[in-house]
């Protein structure tokens, strides 16, 4: 009995850490895409800021664009980071999304 049980234990463990890496693998790549697009998003909008005068873009500052830039660019990665997290969890578990 007990050379069973350990059989089969061994075999949920063995399932458990391939599904595991699978999902981990899954995860870091889609986020890293995901991080790298978003990067090169915020590289582009910032370039069209360098383009400015500088009068408009101290206007621009004043008024409150850059934080409100940080909110958004904030709010992107969040969503990535949820995302990332919703397919580990549904990778591992099976349940989710």
């Amino acid at each position: 009995m007990p050379a069973v049980l350990s059989t089969v234990l061994a075999f949920i463990a063995r399932f458990l850490v391939m599904r595991l890496i699978a999902a981990f693998g899954i995860a870091l790549v889609s986020g890293g895409v995901s991080l790298g697009l978003l990067q090169t998003f915020k590289s582009y909008i910032l370039g069209g800021f360098a383009s400015l005068t500088p009068e408009i873009y101290q206007i621009a500052m004043l008024a409150g664009l850059g934080y409100a830039m940080n909110i958004i660019f904030g709010a992107m990665a969040f969503k990535i980071a949820l995302n990332v997290g919703k397919k580990l969890m549904f990778g591992v578990t099976g349940v989710g999304i």
